[in-house]
């Protein structure tokens, strides 16, 4: 029920995300959707002795959509860069899965995420990037999946004084637990 997993995640997300693999981007109606969005968490299976969950946008259904919660969502694009300003209109931030894409996070209380695909720009034109928004932010952040990860999901939640990222990878070939990193 996505009451249970709704609360779970938002009681502990670091403790959620290392033994909950996210799926941001499935068939569900987020893709390409970019802004806050009401979402509910759905079991949709196991991986590697890890729960798959399902970052879902809450039907119109009473019952689900009382227990939604809103959040930043960030789509990827192809052949561009998408961003997303984060504020305090809702205290949770996804993104879609980034294999082989970079994503950049902005200093500050209220960061600009930008996700670059990494399908259009070669690994040099993505460096750039980076490196040209990170001049003169020394706070700024910037995070990709690379090594022998498939994909990396990045979640964010909102605490006082600003925001703090936790970077989920995976691998379809590994049978060890997830990887989960505060970016």
């Amino acid at each position: 029920m996505s009451n249970g997993l709704n609360d779970l995640f938002k009681k502990n997300p670091s403790l959620f995300l290392s033994t909950h693999f996210f799926n941001t981007q499935p068939h569900n109606g987020l893709a390409f959707v970019n802004g806050i969005r009401k979402l509910n968490l759905a079991f949709s299976g196991t991986f590697n002795g890890n729960a798959v969950t399902e970052v879902q946008p809450a039907r119109q259904n009473r019952s689900l959509f009382s227990h939604a919660f809103d959040a930043y969502y960030l789509p990827w694009s192809q052949g561009r860069v998408t961003s997303l300003q984060l504020g305090t209109a809702a205290d949770y931030f996804f993104t879609a899965a980034i294999t082989g894409c970079r994503l950049i996070i902005g200093a500050g209380t209220q960061p600009l995420i930008e996700h670059v695909d990494g399908g259009h720009y070669s690994n040099n034109q993505m460096d750039t990037m980076c490196n040209q928004r990170s001049t003169g932010h020394s706070a700024l952040k910037r995070y990709w999946d690379n090594g022998a990860f498939y994909a990396t999901v990045v979640i964010g939640k909102r605490q006082t004084g600003g925001w703090r990222f936790y970077a989920q990878s995976f691998n379809y070939n590994s049978t060890l637990p997830l990887q989960v990193d505060q970016v």
